[in-house]
Parts: C-alpha cells; sequence; structure tokens
C-alpha cells in the first residue's frame, strides 16, 4: 500500500511540473519575452514587463526609425474613443546619469540623461496605437547599423516595455477622464487604478 502511495505522489509531482513547465513555454510569444502574465480587469489592462529584439528599421530623411509593433486585442474603440493606451518602458541596468531609467518611464520620452536632452526628436522613444495595436517607436539621427548605439551600453533589446488600456467606461465608472489620468498619475497610481 505505501508503494502505491508513493508512486501516485511521484507521478503527481510530475505531472504538476510538466504543467507548469508548459505553462513558462507558453509566456514567450513571437519574439517577446514576458516576465509575468497579464491582466484584465472590467475595461482596464495591464501587460507583463516584454522585451523583443523584432524591431524594424525605417530611414527618413537623417533620421532612422526603430519600430515595434505589438498586437494588443485589447485596444478597441473604448480604448480609443475617450480611453486611455499608455506605453512605459524602463532600462533594469541603468546607471550612472541614466538611473533614472530603471524607473517605469511614461512614453513619449528621450533616452538621455536630463541635463542633455535636445529640442529635436532625436533618442527619442514615442508610442501610437491603432485598434488592435501599440507600436513603440525610437528615433536616431541616421545610422547604418541595425540596432542603434543607446547610451548607458543599451540596446533596443535591453529595454522592457509595459502596456496599459483602459476604456472610457472603465475610467467613467471611476469619475476619470483619460487626460487626468494620463497627465497627473504615477505609475504606482496608474497601477492601483488598474488593480495591480
Amino acid at each position: 500500500m505505501k508503494q502505491w502511495i508513493t508512486l501516485l505522489a511521484v507521478a503527481a509531482f510530475f505531472t504538476a511540473c510538466s504543467k507548469q513547465d508548459l505553462k513558462e513555454n507558453n509566456t514567450t510569444n513571437a519574439g517577446i519575452d514576458q516576465t509575468a502574465s497579464a491582466t484584465t480587469q472590467d475595461g482596464a489592462f495591464v501587460s507583463a514587463w516584454e522585451q523583443s529584439a523584432n524591431w524594424t528599421k525605417t530611414n527618413e530623411g537623417g533620421v532612422s526609425k526603430f519600430k515595434l509593433l505589438r498586437q494588443t486585442p485589447e485596444v478597441g474603440r473604448g480604448a480609443l474613443n475617450g480611453g486611455i493606451v499608455m506605453t512605459y518602458a524602463k532600462y533594469a541596468n541603468a546607471t550612472g546619469s541614466y538611473a533614472d531609467f530603471v524607473n517605469p518611464t511614461l512614453m513619449p520620452f528621450y533616452f538621455l540623461p536630463p541635463a542633455e536632452r535636445p529640442n529635436t526628436h532625436m533618442n527619442y522613444f514615442s508610442d501610437a496605437s491603432t485598434e488592435g495595436n501599440v507600436s513603440v517607436e525610437y528615433a536616431v539621427p541616421l545610422t547604418e547599423g541595425s540596432l542603434p548605439l543607446m547610451g548607458n551600453g543599451a540596446t533596443l533589446k535591453d529595454m522592457q516595455f509595459q502596456y496599459v488600456v483602459m476604456t472610457k467606461k472603465f475610467l467613467d465608472s471611476r469619475g476619470l477622464d483619460a487626460q487626468t489620468v494620463k497627465n497627473n498619475y504615477s505609475y504606482k497610481q496608474v497601477m492601483a487604478l488598474a488593480g495591480q
């Protein structure tokens, strides 16, 4: 009898491990490495922190633009018409004058120390959203390389992104509007609002 119990316990353990392995293997999708599971709360969506090597490059005049497109089905009309779509970025290994980038930074922003920020749109991260998609763009002076040189030893592959979507209905139910949240809420406040 003890042998059967031991055998069943071992079988249950390996089955649980296999299911966990499958779960972990499914968190990487289309070149995006996710560090946590995405969540949705009745009209609010917060993605995991993600990294990607799948950047496309275009040259326009004296500017090279690197773009990352993320399929985000949560971006629907309720988010685009009166709701909000926000993209945060961080660089976990930032040090020295770049140390602020360890913390989540709302786009758009310059990936430069505050004292070095120019008046042009160079070293500039921005985001855009259309129904079903969020895109991130990084603009630098014209370069021949497939990935730009970035400050503090960073590459686009090192940058981490998180996407927050809130529908108009979600914001209305809390007496808020998109501009108030985007212009006045800290990252921690946005996460608390979204139920994180």
